[in-house]
């Protein structure tokens, strides 16, 4: 995260930097263009047509107007004299573009690259009465050169905007991880947690929330020693796991910047941990995500509904499909038409976290099966051929954050959550929900509707 707010801010400044000097530059460059035709035009005024178009009046008049080059042109574009290069004379200049000018329109001013002295030069031909040119140019920096003049300007402004922009990035990622990192500590310690930040606010209020029924919970549960033991497992491992999941990303993203501060890193390794911190940055948010939905589950409040759950199931089949081939896992479903009373999303939900976990944790080049059988007692049936459940694990894979395989979680980002919010869902809409499993044979789910 570090890393990228440094980047961010570091390319912006020197965007601006850049444009800056490139505009003033361009500005500086046309002012100093007119300010050279003006003088070119004030040094045609000393030359005297009585002296003739003489080789030596021509040096005379260069030298006179402070060395500026003085080139007198025939009516007919023929070179008569020049002061700086006698070599060009009788040689015709009629293709010069402000001699064509001037001959055309009694005066021509350009900017160019003289072939003549390997420079950019500003010239201003005047056509006299007879139809001879007199043309006076003076040597002009081209932009580029200006440019490079102030180049080592701009390069000192880039590496002071450098340090302000590390200092910035470092600051930044301080005061936005605190807060949660603090969070995450009172969560141990206090029965209530709270925030003055209003993005972290809904997160701090679902904790609160789940603490508290666990502890209403343990309280409706005194008489019974096992069920409140229970319940108060339940409390910790649900703290812990939050607290897990979240110092985990947190952890990495603190030490992922701490090594590119250091700024001993190759560009590859650079790449590397910062496409590490966003993932975390993303992992840390889903969970966030995560929570406050599962949260939602509670408040929910949507009025009833006549529900297609035969769309919904081929909808999420449809939309799941591209996940599974991925693992060249093949998805069947028989499907019948079953309608219910609840919320599209609620049954979405049921539906799409159950063929997710059937994805998840089944083997590649595996199988899922989807059924939905209507009639009298309408069910949903999905299987896999997946890893399977130990018969110790079965009772406990509806709780909250509880995975099978943590390694296998962590690769398919999971947080466990899904199972448990499904078992929230049927016992809201009073849904049987079953499940067996073998171990390296598959898994399957029962919905009774």
């Amino acid at each position: 995260m570090k890393r990228r707010i440094l980047w961010i801010t570091f390319a912006i400044t020197v965007l601006s930097i850049v444009v800056i000097v490139l505009l003033c530059n361009t500005v500086y460059y046309n002012k100093t263009v007119n300010d050279t035709h003006k003088y070119l035009e004030t040094y045609m005024n000393y030359y005297d047509k009585s002296q003739g178009f003489s080789q030596q009046y021509a040096t005379e008049l260069s030298q006179k107007l402070n060395g500026a080059r003085v080139t007198f042109i025939a009516s007919d574009g023929m070179v008569v004299a020049d002061s700086h290069n006698t070599s060009i004379v009788d040689t015709t200049h009629i293709d010069r573009q402000e001699v064509y000018d001037a001959m055309k329109s009694g005066e021509g001013f350009a900017v160019r690259k003289s072939d003549t002295v390997n420079a950019d030069m500003a010239y201003y031909c005047l056509r006299q009465q007879d139809g001879s040119l007199v043309r006076i140019s003076l040597l002009l920096d081209s932009s580029f050169n200006m440019f490079v003049q102030v180049l080592p300007v701009t390069l000192w402004f880039i590496l002071v905007d450098v340090a302000i922009s590390l200092a910035f990035s470092m600051l930044m990622v301080y005061y936005v991880l605190k807060p949660v990192r603090q969070m995450t500590e009172d969560a141990m310690i206090y029965p209530q947690i709270d925030t003055v930040y209003p993005e972290l606010q809904p997160m701090a209020d679902m904790m609160n929330k789940m603490k508290s029924e666990i502890a209403l919970q343990i309280e409706q549960l005194n008489g019974e020693k096992e069920l409140v033991e229970k319940a108060q497992q339940s409390k910790d491992e649900f703290i812990a796991n939050v607290t897990h999941e979240m110092n985990t990303p947190l952890t990495s993203i603190k030490g992922y910047a701490e090594l590119i501060g250091q700024g001993k890193l190759s560009d590859e390794q650079v790449n590397k941990f910062t496409r590490q911190i966003i993932v975390q940055s993303d992992r840390l948010s889903n969970l966030i995500s995560c929570i406050i939905n599962f949260g939602k589950l509670d408040t929910d409040d949507q009025p009833y509904e006549k529900v297609n759950v035969e769309k919904v199931v081929k909808d999420s089949v449809a939309s799941l499909q591209p996940v599974a081939s991925q693992r060249n896992i093949a998805i069947s479903q028989t499907t019948e038409q079953v309608t219910v009373e609840s919320t599209v999303d609620r049954v979405s939900q049921v539906v799409g976290n159950l063929i997710t976990n059937a994805i998840k944790y089944n083997k590649d080049n595996g199988s899922i099966t989807v059924c939905l059988k209507g009639g009298t007692n309408p069910s949903l049936t999905v299987s896999d051929s997946g890893i399977g459940i130990s018969s110790e694990n079965l009772p406990r894979i509806f709780d909250r954050f509880f995975t099978v395989d943590r390694s296998h979680n962590a690769q398919n980002h999971g947080f466990g959550l899904g199972l448990a919010a499904v078992k929230r869902i049927c016992n809201k809409q009073g849904w049987k929900l079953s499940v067996t499993s073998t171990p390296d044979v598959g898994t399957t789910f029962v919905v009774e509707f």
